[in-house]
């Protein structure tokens, strides 16, 4: 399970969550039974919270979004669990506003995009995200072990096992420590991580579809840009040549994140433990 939480203006937020077609989702379900106090509308619940959180002039952003993304199909009860815990985690009050919508890529379990005020209407005091990322994945570990999901490899397993007891969750702790420690893949340039915020792009979820379509193509690469493209993925030539022939360059048809299609499968193919490099 991926879970990432990024306080951020609305800007296009709302076209995005209700954008289908070709690249995008096949399918956007909005989870009136899962919203609260807040319209149906992506749009309108946005600008309904910006509202509330431009009350408070110290506060730069509008809401908080948070993408849930689970390896397994996640029934209504286990999607309102992942809210519970996420809640209690970062202080939101159990009824201010949210949102919620769902969406379907094809193959894949269903992702899930909620989100809330970034300020506390009764008190207009901002909510708080200090140290997201470990939290994040903190959260998303004591999902699975709860939800029998199956544990993700890990950068962080010693220090998602501290967090689960100093939250007093021993047993949960326990299992966490067993949990498969992820190899630090190759980095990301600079530029690449300007991009992708600039783009809003969620790095974890473009490696997870890279990932499917080389193993859908069963590892071959004339059979690749077939499962690419299934994936909301296109191919283009670069600027940069070797020999005379451009490299190739991997872009997202949803958020238009370009980059290097050898170095990205080298990346996602050492983090899932093969061995051995692509050449351009």
């Amino acid at each position: 399970m991926i879970i990432i939480t990024t306080p951020r203006k609305i800007g296009e937020l709302g076209r995005h969550l209700a954008k289908t077609g070709r690249g995008s989702n096949k399918q956007v379900i909005i989870r009136d039974d899962l919203i609260r106090d807040a319209p149906t509308d992506p749009t309108l619940a946005l600008r309904m919270m910006a509202a509330l959180a431009r009350r408070n002039r110290r506060v730069k952003r509008d809401i908080v979004h948070i993408k849930i993304a689970p390896k397994v199909p996640l029934s209504p009860e286990m999607l309102a669990r992942a809210h519970q815990i996420i809640e209690e985690e970062y202080g939101i009050p159990f009824d201010a506003p949210r949102h919620v919508v769902e969406h379907r890529k094809g193959d894949r379990a269903a992702h899930f995009h909620v989100n809330y005020p970034m300020v506390v209407a009764e008190s207009g005091k901002a909510l708080r995200f200090t140290n997201s990322a470990e939290r994040d994945e903190m959260i998303a570990r004591r999902l699975e072990i709860e939800l029998g999901e199956g544990l993700t490899p890990s950068l962080r397993v010693e220090r998602v096992t501290e967090m689960l007891r100093e939250r007093g969750l021993s047993e949960l702790a326990d299992i966490a420590a067993t949990g498969p420690v992820a190899e630090r893949s190759l980095g990301r340039s600079k530029v690449e991580r300007q991009q992708a915020a600039r783009l809003e792009a969620d790095f974890d979820l473009l490696d997870a579809r890279l990932l499917e379509s080389w193993r859908r193509s069963g590892g071959d690469l004339r059979k690749l840009p077939q499962e690419l493209e299934k994936l909301g993925f296109r191919l283009a030539a670069g600027d940069k040549v070797i020999a005379g022939v451009p490299l190739i360059r991997l872009i997202d048809t949803e958020t238009l994140v370009a980059s290097s299609l050898t170095r990205d499968l080298n990346r996602v193919r050492k983090a899932n433990g093969e061995v051995g490099r692509l050449q351009e």
